[in-house]
This record gives C-alpha cells, sequence and structure tokens, in this order.
C-alpha cells in the first residue's frame, strides 16, 4: 500500500534525531519501521470511527419509527387543475418507465381539507420538486418513516453472559461543518465501486468517491495557492493568519515526497502542480471541540482541500500524502483511482494516546516521532503520564528539587522548555497535549522530593497540615502556564487503605480528625479538581475518582475516563451528565502484548451507552504503561493496534408523520437517544426552513434528525393518481437539506431521483428510501440509497401488502449484496409495520434488520402532534379496526375504518376503479363535488385516521423518553433469555 510507503520515509527521515539524544538502555531505540508505520493507524481507526470503517458492534439505545400520515389538508390545495397535471419532463431527471403503470394525466389528487375542529387539519408534509422513480404498486405506497443513518451494525456479544447487543446505525454529527466552495465549476469525474483501493486513506473517510485516472504530480514545482484564510485572501508566507498552514505545508512535502523524482518526468508529460485551499478560521488555537472536518477533491485539472479549521486542513493534506506514490518506473509521483472526492470528520472529539515517560523516559524528539505518528493516523490527543511512583522527570520551576532527586538520571528529565518545545510541535500538527498529574496515589517518586508532603514511609501524599495539597496547587498553577490545553488529568485511580492506615503519623492524624481512608482520598481529588476549576481547567479523572465522590464530583465540568470495559461507573457518569472518556482495560491497553488487533475492534466508547448518554461521550484512546516498554521497542509495541482504536472511536428514528411528526416530538425522540424525522410532505421550502429551525432549536447543534418526503414517480408510466406533493420545488428542498444537513433523508414514496441522491450525499446526508416489495430494492439500490426501509402491511399510512415478518428477511437479503456509496458498508435495513413495543424490536432484529421504523406508538406519545381524537382512536380501537384503502390518496394506505371508508370498499369497489382510472382520487373529488354544489360533507365522520394495526396493543399516552427506554430494555431482555434457549444442534 501507498500508505506503508509514505509513513516508511517520514519516520525513517527522523530517525536519527531521536537516537542521538537517547541516553540509556531504557530511552535509546532503534528507528520508526514501516510495520511501526502501520501500527499506528489501529488505535486511530476505532476513535475516528469514520463511516467507510464504523464500529461493528454498536450498541443502541432508541428506535424509531414507522409509519403513519399523510395528506395535504390546506384547503388553498384542493385545485386539481394545479396539481394534477405534471410536468416533469422539464426537471434534470426523467425516470425510467415501469411496465406496470400506464401513461395518464392526474386530475384532482389532492385531498380535502380535514375538519379544523377536533380540529387540526392532518398536514402532510413531504414535498419535491423532482419525483423520483416509482417502482411497481406496492412500494411506493411506503410512506413516512426516517430511517436510521447507515452505520456498521452492532455483532452480538461473543460473550455467553453479556447482554445482547441491538444493532445501530451511524449518524453524522448534524453541525459538521463541511468546506463546500460554492464558485467550484464542476464535479470531479468518479465512478463508484464496492472495492476499496489499496491507496485508500486509514482509517477511512465518512464518505469517499473514486475513479480511475491516475494524476501525476509536478514534486518539484508543486505551488500552494491560498484562496481563502480566515476570509482574507492571502499569499501562502504572507501574513501571520497563515504560518501554521505554510508548516503544515512544508509538513506534507517532506511526508509526501520522499523520493527525487526524475528531472524531465513532467516535461513529457502533464501534471498537476498547484493546490487550491481554503480555510473559513485562521485560529491557531486547538482544544476540544475544535472543527476538523475537511472536504479534499483530486482530479487531472487540480487538487483543492477546503476545511473551517487550519487543523482541518492539516487532516486533509495527511489524506493527501496517503494518496500519494511514487512510481520507480517513470520517476514521478502520482495519485492513482483519481478522480478522488473525500468528506471526512471525526465521530469522537477526543481520540487518545497515552504514554507513562515515569517508569521509563522518552527524550523529547522520541515524543515528537510519536506525535508525527499519532498525526498520521489523525490520533488528535497525547495524554502524559508526566510523574509516578518510578520517577517524577518533570523539572518544576517552582519545585525543582522533585526532579532533581526523583529523576531517572540528570540526563532523563524534561526541562520547562522541553515541555513548551513539544506542546507547540504538537499543535503545528494538530495534536493537543494534556498533562497528567496523577495524584494522591502513585506518588512516592514526589516523596523523594519532597518528604514533608508524604507520609513517613515515603509511599504516599499525606493529609497531614495541607502541605500536599498546597504542592498540587503550586504544580497545576505552572502546568497551566506552560500547556496550552484546557484539559488537566489528575489520575485519581483507587489507593490502598493500607498506605495511610499502616502509617502510624498518619492514622493517628486521621483518628483525631475522624477521617478514614476513604474521606482522605476524597478530601485530596475534591480540593484538587476544585483548584483546577479556579485555574480554568476540565478536569479529568480516573473512573476511581467517580466511585468515591459519587454521583457528585462537584462541578459537571469534570470528565471521568474509564478503564474498565463492563464498569456500571461509565453508565452511571453518563446518566448524570458528565463526559465520559473510554480507555478499556487490557483491550486497549497497548502495553500489554495480548491485546490483539482484532480484540480491539470489540470496543468502541459507546457500547453500554444509550444514544443521549453517547452524546456525552468524548472519545478515548489506548494506553502505554512502560514498566516492559521502552525507547527500543515503543514503536513496535503501539502502532498497528492503536490504529484498531482509532477506527473504533450511536443512533436511532421516528417516523415522519405529517403533522404527528412535529419538532416537539422529534427532539424529544432525538433527545431520548432515537433519530427524531420530520414529516416535510407538502410542506413549503418555507416551511421546511421553520422546522428544521424549531427542532434545531429543541435539540441543539451536536444532535441528529432526519427529512421525510413523499417523491412518487409523476407522469409518464407512473400510477394516475399520483402527483407532485413538492409542487415543482423538490430542487430547493434539496439546496435546504444540503444546507441543514439532516443526519437522513428519507423518500417515503417513491425512489428518490438519482441527481438528489448525489447531492445529498455529497452533502454528507444518508438517503433511505421505503420499499414495500423485495423487487422495489433494485431501484433504490441502483440510485445509491444508503438505507432500505421495509415496511409490511400492518404499517398505517401508505403501505404494501406483505407482511413485514415476510418482507423484512427478503429486504435483508437484498441489501446485504449492496454497498452504500456514502458508508462505504453494506446498505442497511429497517423494519416498519406493526412494531409498537420491544417484542416489535426483537423481532426485527432477530430477522436481520439494523433497527426499527416506529410511527403508529408515537402518535400516542405526550410530544405528538396529533390531536386528542386521534390518540383516543389509537388507545381504544383494535387491530382488527383499520382498513387499507385507496380513496384517500389513490394508494393503498391504512386507517382507522369508518361507516363511510367501509362502504365504498366493500359496495363500491367499481366506482373507485372507474374514478381512479380517470386519474381522480375519490375522497377529493367527493368533497369537491359536494362544495360546488352547496352540499354540506362531513369531513369529521370520514377524513382518515392514520394507524397501524399494532393500536391493539397500545394503551397509554406516554413521554417518548419513556416509550423509547421501555422498547429498548424490553428488546434487550428478550434477546438475552432467547439467546439462552438456543443452542447449536440440540434436541427437543
Amino acid at each position: 500500500m501507498v500508505v506503508e510507503e509514505t509513513r516508511s520515509g517520514e519516520g525513517q527521515s527522523r530517525a536519527s534525531a531521536g537516537n542521538q539524544k537517547a541516553s540509556s538502555a531504557r530511552s535509546s531505540w532503534f528507528g520508526i519501521t514501516t510495520l511501526g508505520m502501520l501500527l499506528a493507524v489501529g488505535v486511530a481507526s476505532v476513535l475516528l470511527m469514520t463511516t467507510r470503517r464504523l464500529p461493528e458492534d454498536l450498541t443502541i439505545s432508541t428506535l424509531t419509527y414507522q409509519d403513519d400520515m399523510i395528506l395535504d389538508t390546506n384547503t388553498a390545495s384542493f385545485d386539481a387543475t394545479k396539481t394534477g397535471t405534471v410536468e416533469e419532463n422539464k426537471q434534470p431527471f426523467d425516470p425510467p418507465k415501469t411496465e406496470t403503470e400506464d401513461t395518464v394525466e392526474s386530475e384532482g389528487n389532492q385531498i380535502p381539507p380535514a375538519p379544523q375542529s377536533d380540529e387540526e387539519s392532518v398536514t402532510h408534509s413531504q414535498s419535491g420538486r423532482q419525483q423520483g422513480t416509482e417502482t411497481s404498486e406496492p412500494s411506493d405506497t411506503l410512506d413516512s418513516e426516517p430511517a436510521k443513518p447507515a452505520a456498521s451494525i452492532a455483532k452480538p456479544s461473543e460473550t455467553p453472559q453479556a447482554s445482547p447487543q441491538i444493532q445501530a446505525f451511524y449518524v453524522p454529527s448534524p453541525d459538521t461543518k463541511w468546506p463546500f466552495d460554492a464558485k467550484r465549476k464542476s464535479e470531479p469525474s468518479t465512478s463508484l465501486t464496492n472495492n476499496v483501493p489499496l491507496n485508500a486513506p486509514f482509517p477511512l473517510p465518512r464518505s469517499l468517491k473514486f475513479g480511475s485516472k491516475t494524476v501525476l504530480i509536478d514534486a518539484k514545482s508543486l505551488t500552494w495557492s491560498l484562496k481563502r484564510c480566515g476570509g482574507d485572501s492571502v499569499k501562502l508566507r504572507g501574513g501571520e493568519n497563515c504560518k501554521d498552514l505554510a508548516q503544515a505545508m512544508d509538513h506534507f512535502k517532506a511526508s509526501a515526497f520522499v523520493h527525487e523524482p526524475a528531472k524531465d518526468a513532467c516535461k513529457r508529460k502533464s501534471c498537476v502542480s498547484s493546490i487550491a485551499i481554503s480555510v473559513d478560521d485562521s485560529n491557531p488555537a486547538i482544544n476540544l471541540g475544535t472543527e476538523e472536518a475537511y472536504e479534499l477533491r483530486v482530479s487531472s485539472s487540480g487538487i483543492e482541500l477546503s476545511a473551517t479549521t487550519i487543523f482541518g486542513i492539516m487532516r486533509g493534506l495527511e489524506t493527501l500524502s496517503q494518496l500519494v506514490s511514487f512510481n520507480f518506473n517513470a520517476g514521478v509521483y502520482e495519485i492513482s483511482n483519481a478522480d478522488w472526492f473525500i468528506q471526512d470528520a471525526p465521530q469522537f472529539l477526543h481520540r487518545e494516546l497515552l504514554i507513562d515517560s515515569s517508569r521509563h523516559f522518552f527524550p523529547i524528539e522520541y515524543l515528537k516521532q510519536v506525535v508525527v505518528a499519532m498525526a498520521m493516523t489523525k490520533i488528535n490527543v497525547l495524554h502524559w503520564h508526566l510523574a509516578d511512583d518510578a520517577a517524577f522527570p518533570w523539572c518544576s520551576d517552582a519545585v525543582p528539587e522533585l526532579c532533581q532527586k526523583a529523576s531517572w538520571s540528570m540526563e532523563e528529565r524534561y526541562t520547562r522548555a522541553d515541555l513548551t518545545d513539544l506542546v507547540e510541535f504538537a499543535r503545528q500538527r494538530g495534536v493537543r497535549v494534556v498533562p497528567e498529574l496523577h495524584i494522591p496515589g502513585h506518588t512516592a517518586a514526589w516523596c523523594r522530593g519532597r518528604p514533608d508532603a508524604c507520609t513517613k514511609s515515603g509511599t504516599i501524599l499525606s493529609p497531614i497540615d495541607g502541605r500536599a495539597e498546597a504542592l498540587i496547587t503550586t504544580l497545576l498553577q505552572e502546568i497551566r502556564a506552560i500547556f496550552q490545553d484546557t484539559m488537566i488529568h489528575l489520575g485519581g485511580s483507587a489507593v490502598d487503605p493500607k498506605m495511610w492506615n499502616d502509617d502510624p503519623v498518619t492514622a493517628s492524624y486521621m483518628s483525631s480528625h475522624q477521617l478514614t481512608a476513604a474521606t482522605v482520598f476524597e478530601r485530596f481529588m475534591s480540593s484538587a479538581i476544585k483548584t483546577a476549576l479556579d485555574l480554568k481547567f476540565r478536569p479529568v479523572v480516573w473512573d476511581d475518582t467517580w466511585e468515591a465522590l459519587k454521583p457528585d464530583l462537584g462541578a459537571k465540568a469534570v470528565i471521568v475516563h474509564h478503564r474498565s470495559p463492563t464498569a456500571d461507573s461509565q453508565v452511571a457518569a453518563a446518566a448524570e451528565g458528565y463526559n465520559v472518556l473510554f480507555s478499556p482495560t487490557p483491550l486497549w491497553d497497548l502495553s500489554n502484548f495480548e491485546s490483539a488487533y482484532a480484540k480491539m475492534l470489540e470496543r468502541q466508547p459507546c457500547d453500554r451507552l444509550d444514544t443521549k448518554q453517547c452524546s456525552l461521550a468524548l472519545g478515548g484512546g489506548g494506553v502505554v504503561w512502560t514498566e516492559r516498554v521502552d525507547g527500543s521497542n515503543l514503536f513496535s509495541i503501539v502502532w498497528s493496534r492503536l490504529g484498531a482504536i482509532s477506527e473504533r472511536l450511536c443512533p436511532i428514528v421516528l417516523a415522519g408523520m405529517a403533522k404527528v411528526s412535529n419538532a416537539k416530538l422529534c427532539a424529544a425522540v432525538t433527545n431520548a437517544g432515537g433519530l427524531g424525522v420530520i414529516g416535510g410532505a407538502m410542506k413549503t421550502p418555507d416551511q421546511l426552513r421553520q422546522d428544521i429551525a424549531e427542532i434545531k432549536a429543541e435539540i441543539g447543534s451536536s444532535q441528529p434528525f432526519g427529512v421525510d418526503l413523499l417523491l412518487p414517480k409523476v407522469g409518464e408510466g407512473a400510477r394516475k393518481t399520483n402527483y407532485d406533493y413538492t409542487k415543482g420545488a423538490l430542487g430547493e428542498i434539496v439546496d435546504i437539506l444540503c444546507k441543514e444537513k439532516p443526519a437522513m433523508f428519507v423518500s417515503a414514496v417513491g425512489v428518490p431521483p438519482a441527481w438528489a441522491v448525489e447531492k445529498l450525499h455529497e452533502a454528507g446526508v444518508l438517503v433511505a428510501n421505503m420499499v414495500g416489495h423485495p423487487k422495489h430494492c433494485k431501484g433504490a439500490l441502483e440510485v445509491g440509497c444508503d438505507v432500505l426501509i421495509a415496511q409490511g402491511s400492518e404499517a398505517g399510512g401508505h403501505t404494501g401488502d406483505i407482511a413485514t415478518s415476510v418482507l423484512v428477511p427478503q429486504v435483508v437479503d437484498a441489501a446485504q449484496k449492496a454497498i452504500s456509496p456514502l458508508t462505504g458498508k453494506p446498505v442497511q435495513v429497517l423494519a416498519a409495520g406493526g412494531i409498537y413495543d420491544g417484542r416489535g424490536l426483537a423481532m426485527a432484529l432477530s430477522l436481520g434488520a439494523s433497527g426499527v421504523w416506529v410511527g403508529t406508538r408515537f402518535i400516542a406519545a405526550e410530544e405528538s402532534g396529533a390531536t386528542p381524537m386521534h390518540q383516543q382512536l389509537v388507545l381504544e380501537k383494535g387491530s382488527g379496526d383499520t382498513i387499507r384503502t385507496t380513496l384517500y390518496t389513490g394508494r393503498p394506505l391504512r386507517c382507522v375504518a369508518n361507516e363511510f371508508n367501509t362502504d365504498w370498499e366493500e359496495n363500491r369497489k367499481e366506482e373507485i376503479k372507474s374514478l381512479q382510472s380517470q386519474g381522480k382520487i375519490v375522497y377529493a373529488t367527493l368533497v369537491r363535488g359536494a362544495r360546488a354544489r352547496g352540499e354540506h360533507f362531513d369531513i369529521a365522520r370520514t377524513y382518515p385516521q392514520y394507524v397501524g394495526q399494532g393500536i391493539g396493543g397500545i394503551h397509554k399516552v406516554m413521554p417518548a423518553q419513556e416509550i423509547v427506554e421501555e422498547m429498548m430494555n424490553d428488546a434487550c431482555a428478550i434477546l438475552q433469555r432467547n439467546a439462552a434457549r438456543i443452542v447449536p444442534e440440540a434436541k427437543l
């Protein structure tokens, strides 16, 4: 792979500097090998969790929803002459004809307004200027429910006693700022393939497209054109604003171009000789939350790299360097598989590597090589364990005796200048340095320098007279002045009570002050946390401190760092609103020689968290305790397995039911850990903008949401009663979605047009399509849909005639053969229809679906926009009280049976067929006819109330949060119970 060659070159080019600094067997090292560079790619892949390589075992905590709805009830919209005739051939996408439907102009296909009493009209919201391909009958009748984002599917736990893990979609962060250039003239020519090329960057980006061309690079004459730097057009080395960018470019050239190209290589052939770079924010500071998203385009006409921040540019340049290879035969640098179009952003903000430089000393130049390798794998935090029992190598200006008496030797020390140098070196490569000052245990080295602050045994800090606390404060103040990062790790791992209890002086002091070892530990940590907060730090503590001080560490600014992959403390801390980090021991302990790459991929920070709790997970990383690791073997031990962690470092859905799925309900489902989806059918672009603004106001900028439209094919080859729900505004609506970046777009009726899918993918938006028949999968997959929603006949609203339990496995089989263009993973499936509790969720997962699409159950949610009458019908009616009819939209849909629709379906079938053969919708025609004659038409008694057959099992209105939690808990219990019942080769 190209990535091997490139990384090996940079590593070897810097190895000599580290060797010159090494002063002992502990600090010597043997250079960085190609294998060592590849190792760097391990922890990185877990933490980045890019969409092409997603966690294999995400645990989800919420669901999504199903069906239900659709109809425009605006009185102004019932003009058949305006909505019936379709002029779709004027649009950029001409959907292919189907073999099952005739070509006819449709007339009145709008639905009259619902009663305004009981009273609200059921508005149905799904829009689209351009109608998509309508596959045959039952499938495009499906309507309403947003699908979960396509991410990797959770694998069941291999441990028999472990709780079953529910599969999940990966949801890209909705507030990711993709740096699109509106002035770009053309899109790169790309061809999608199911095979990832050898020169694909690692970890794989969120979105990646490539082709089959080879682009040559003029390494000697390569220039940089800054189109924008912090809003200003500047020259490469002009102005202070972009000096970091100039340095990043120098680092790129040193990494990518390690061989001397032939002198005339680019004279005989056309080579790319420029890179156009745009960055919105030139702020040189990097901290938790700094935006790292970037967009990279490579074609024969040039290279374009855009990002919100300089650090996003750094990530993009690293990706670009991995695409570059050297053709030894031609003596020229090249990028194969062009044209490339890459969009990338990390899933987790904090992706760390812990290095312990107490037990073995590592020279600064050596640590710089660690930083270089971290940047290559997009690991962005060096967690520096500065001191421990073994040594205190940092020479504090305020307390110099610590390193003078507790370092390994005079050569094995870090000065203030060393610390400052490493911090700046790391910043220039987009890596934060977070120091750890571990207290109150693991402080024997402190005691050698400051015995007055320790017990007589000299093994731990003493609680007597506050001298130790004063020492901690002094060191924290100095760290604040040296390190640029706002985070400080205070350690806080458990202390053996004997260390205080067995020391006579300390024991006497504790007795006289009515203290125990536990309360002494609590006092140390509470004091240090307060000091850190006063110094404007965000303190981080190991989970032992959480266990000791829970449920209140004193401030929600504290971050809890967890080491056990199964400890309940992580869940408890997140449930209390604390941010959490994840470094499971022994799996992500890189100094544990038995931690295998594949095993590391089995864990990720949200394994045991529900979706709301997962939003508090900042990330985590690998740890290197150096009892058995020194400069001679650090790289070979860390890199490769660290890459596994970087790829690991969830997510669920609500059906977009017209008026029911309002901003309040969408927000409630998202906040409960699911994915709220707006029902956008028949809404104008302005109305959709307003809905999106409302839901964002409720969920904040970091939470995902979805948008659901109806896009039936209209015109030639389409069902005669179909019409354009978007009234010609699909193009504008797609532009809105590209700007607002919902996690997912859903076409609940009809296959979305290919141009819309491509545009949404470029904006990082997943595309889902609802299907009611296995044969409808083909059209959805051909245009590049990432998610299929298999909706069975039990569903409310538009639905097919195949039962959910029969339909889902067949759709899963079809989806597994296709690859999502956006995620690079198999297309995911949501099950819909008759799913209203945990039993339905467990069934869907057992059938192979990755989640469920739930609608009817959320009609009876407290936040629902449904009318009181609609909710009452859901609670009172049974599964046999529904009817599947074409009266209301010309397409089969399920609603509550009433005298009107029952009479027509049982006694007037021929009249229905006659009107529909003329392109007329029966209900709308009857309403308009009555109005024209001046007669009363009882809409209140005849209007459809959309429900699925699950109404027979719904008996209570509940908050969305409780609905989600109940379904999840019940599903987990069922799957866990049933796992023990199924034994291979067992006999009754």
